[in-house]
């Protein structure tokens, strides 16, 4: 459940992430009629204006959160891995879900008071990202005796309304196909007390889109004010878009030990090799008040902007797992991976191996 709270807290912060945007503010003064003078009134919008300038644009780029978030997503890939299991004589199927991190540092501190964080900072390089998938892989024997190929497909959507104010929608779908070689073939000592899984070499081609959807009311604007003339916002929303997709390409070597017939442990090396970008975009509208007068015409604040980044192409990593399996036919393992650039994938597998 940590991990669970982590990352819905983590979707409230995006909604600090978008003040980072370089945006266009568009503030139409109202028309006013008897009694109220339309050029202070004019003065004031464009004073707010300037004041939703100055707020959204304190820093003028999202370049790092939006490069962690393809990141994240890229790492998020290898859900329902089988990479410590890839020994079988038939076929292997799997069922898991997986998280990737992306964060500015080694600490977990920094996933924490996040939300201070980007707005004090700006542009920080931090991204979470879900995903649940099935993956099928068979011992592809018609082939060679030594070549494994597989199939995993996921999704994961949920939506969020922490109050009458937000909204989150969040939308993710995988597809992708692996194949992995037996370098060194498996063996057994003490009666298969100790069974090493052998060494081999995977690789593969994952695609994933998540659409990311968001909407806030937004507080704490600082109004325009000229004279005695105060103009402000009415009940103004902000909404997100954030549209990646990701495709990875693995390079992996692995190996695996099971000791006392249900322990085993998993060890690698690799790399990963992502492409595609994330888009982001935004908006903000809401009606011109006025502390005093007749309206005629009614005003507007209209708000745009937009940014994109690609994931970060080559991607060491160093990768692990721990997991039981009673004969191998139903297995429960936790694979992690650290990736050079403090990035980091965590998940939990289930599964059955004949």
């Amino acid at each position: 459940m940590k991990f669970f709270k982590i990352a819905i807290a983590l979707l409230f912060v995006l909604s600090a992430a978008v003040q980072t945007f370089a945006v266009t503010v568009t503030v139409t003064p109202p028309q006013m009629s008897g009694g109220v003078n339309q050029t202070d009134v004019d003065n004031a919008s464009a004073i707010l204006g300037t004041n939703i300038s100055n707020q959204l644009n304190r820093v003028n780029d999202t370049k790092k959160f939006l490069e962690a978030n393809a990141n994240s997503i890229s790492y998020s890939n290898h859900v329902a891995t089988q990479r410590g299991y890839t020994d079988y004589d038939w076929f292997a199927l799997t069922l898991g879900w997986m998280m990737g991190a992306q964060l500015p540092s080694s600490s977990y501190g920094d996933v924490r008071g996040l939300d201070g964080n980007i707005q004090d900072k700006g542009d920080v390089g931090t991204a979470l990202t879900n995903q649940f998938a099935v993956q099928l892989g068979l011992k592809a024997w018609f082939i060679s005796d030594d070549l494994y190929l597989g199939a995993k497909i996921g999704s994961f959507k949920y939506e969020v309304k922490p109050n009458s104010r937000n909204k989150f929608k969040y939308n993710a779908f995988l597809f992708g196909l692996t194949g992995n070689y037996m370098l060194f073939n498996k063996t057994s000592l003490g009666f298969g007390v100790i069974k090493w899984r052998g060494l081999n070499f995977g690789t593969g081609l994952i695609y994933q889109t998540t659409d990311n959807k968001y909407t806030m009311k937004v507080r704490d604007i600082t109004p325009g004010t000229f004279n005695t003339t105060v103009v402000n916002v009415e009940n103004p929303h902000l909404r997100f878009s954030m549209d990646s997709k990701i495709v990875t390409i693995p390079l992996e070597l692995t190996t695996a030990l099971r000791l006392l017939y249900c322990v085993n442990f998993t060890l690698g090396i690799g790399a990963d090799f992502a492409m595609g970008k994330t888009d982001m975009s935004l908006s903000m509208d809401g009606d011109i008040k006025v502390n005093s007068g007749a309206i005629n015409t009614p005003g507007r604040l209209n708000v745009r902007g937009g940014n994109d980044a690609s994931p970060g192409f080559v991607k060491p990593k160093i990768m692990g797992g721990i997991g039981i399996s009673i004969g191998d036919a139903l297995v429960i393992d936790i694979p992690f991976t650290r990736y050079l650039g403090n990035g980091f994938d965590f998940g939990i597998t289930l599964g059955t191996v004949w």
